[in-house]
């Protein structure tokens, strides 16, 4: 419903506590140009006002320049941006996107002075902190890695028992991993749900992976339980398959 020149109010049929983070992301545009292609997706898919960048509108704090393909977007300062006429708002006359084809060439631009920010991996961190030009800025994401177990019939037989799921990830630390792998830049993880986030929740979370639900001895007890290992006379206890040979299992990522 129409509040005013600048409000109106949606009112949703059910309940969706991400519908505010998932309409923040829509981008409006004039009537007209729909009613053009109306009962005709494929033409409004291919429509020139998206796909050449005919029509930007003049509702952000920026305006549309010049679009050079796999090589830069420029944008120009919009002074009738209406969040920030009070305030002097945009604060920068250009802004420019430039397109690197690797992220080897993105570092050097940023090496060089080329660039004003980008975003680095973690492993680049310790080099570009030896650059004085070079300030480097760490930000909460709502990202997450996930290191998921296979449960189809191409996997481990064994990955399809919840105890077995526990005792392997009783026995990785994640904050070895963090450490390791992340170069020490994320925080261990035990939801789908980020901590930046309003709806997460710490209360009632089994938190394996750190104390004290990080233990390899509980963790073999656990596969030893489950048939997936066998006490030795001397009492330790060696991880294996149903046939008592060494369990070897296989970590995949992607690549890059």
């Amino acid at each position: 419903a129409v509040v005013d020149e600048t409000t109106f109010t949606i009112t949703r049929q059910t309940v969706d506590p991400e519908f505010i983070y998932n309409v923040r992301t829509l981008t409006p545009y004039p009537k007209y140009i729909a009613v053009r292609y109306e009962g005709d997706i494929d033409a409004f898919t291919q429509a020139p006002e998206f796909n050449n960048l005919t029509y930007t509108g003049n509702l952000g704090p920026y305006k549309f320049v010049e679009w050079v393909r796999n090589d830069k977007f420029v944008l120009a300062r919009n002074p009738e941006y209406y969040l920030g006429k009070d305030v002097g708002a945009p604060y920068f006359e250009n802004y420019i996107v430039k397109i690197f084809g690797t992220p080897a060439t993105v570092h050097a631009a940023l090496e060089a002075g080329d660039i004003t920010y980008t975003g680095i991996d973690p492993d680049k961190v310790g080099k570009f902190k030896k650059m004085d030009w070079i300030n480097i800025h760490t930000v909460p994401t709502s990202g997450y890695l996930l290191m998921a177990y296979n449960f189809r019939d191409n996997g481990w037989e064994g990955l399809k028992q919840k105890e077995v799921r526990q005792a392997l990830s009783m026995a990785v630390s994640k904050e070895m991993l963090i450490d390791q792998v992340l170069y020490g830049f994320g925080e261990p993880a035990f939801s789908f749900i980020p901590k930046p986030s309003p709806w997460y929740v710490d209360e009632g979370i089994a938190k394996y992976g750190v104390a004290p639900l990080l233990d390899k001895e509980k963790a073999k007890e656990m596969m030893l339980e489950a048939g997936y290992a066998i006490k030795k006379a001397d009492g330790s206890i060696e991880v294996t398959d149903r046939e008592g040979k060494p369990l070897k299992l296989s970590l995949v990522t992607n690549s890059g």
